[in-house]
């Protein structure tokens, strides 16, 4: 394992949303940002077992009536349901770490360990704010920057509300003032 996915489930169970840390002996920064997994399976067992028995029941009762077809609607409804928590938890543990140095930047998203990791020369890297418009819509946080002749752009921090995505931008400033004196 590396030293960065060790770093990568180390800071998993922190309690913070947005944490910046300042390496003074290595002249590096790091941004790490995670959901706050207040979501877990724990949370929605008795929904899905409470939906499970009603179905049981339902389904058992059409069944005795003779409409056989319900069981098989109903079963479809609870592996859907299922699905769709799943999919919902499955985001709600996101994390993504920026490492900043003089010259490169690390971007690192994934859940446990890193599942995507992109290297970039700090001088094709450039962050871009996108402050809301209306009261309906959210800032974002985008990073853009150029690999092998091709402009990319990546969202960040897409799990932030309103007032953690203004905290990553002054983030941002903070550690990039720090590290280009």
């Amino acid at each position: 394992m590396s030293a960065s996915s060790a770093f990568f489930k180390h800071v998993y169970h922190a309690l913070v949303m947005i944490r910046t840390e300042i390496l003074q002996d290595t002249g590096q920064a790091r941004i790490v940002l995670r959901a706050d997994g207040a979501w877990t399976w724990k949370t929605n067992a008795m929904p899905i077992a409470a939906l499970a028995l009603a179905s049981v029941i339902v389904a058992g009762i059409t069944l005795s009536l003779g409409a056989w077809m319900v069981p098989f609607f109903s079963g479809f409804e609870l592996a859907m349901l299922t699905l769709a928590i799943g999919v919902c938890l499955k985001r709600a543990h996101m994390q993504e770490v920026l490492t900043f140095s003089k010259l490169m930047l690390k971007f690192e998203r994934g859940r446990n360990e890193p599942e995507q990791t992109i290297d970039i020369e700090r001088f094709y890297a450039r962050f871009l704010v996108r402050h809301p418009r209306s009261k309906l819509d959210r800032p974002e946080v985008r990073l853009q920057y150029r690999q092998d002749g091709q402009r990319f752009s990546l969202r960040i921090g897409k799990f932030l509300n309103t007032d953690e995505t203004m905290k990553l931008e002054q983030a941002l400033i903070d550690v990039i003032k720090r590290l280009d004196v």
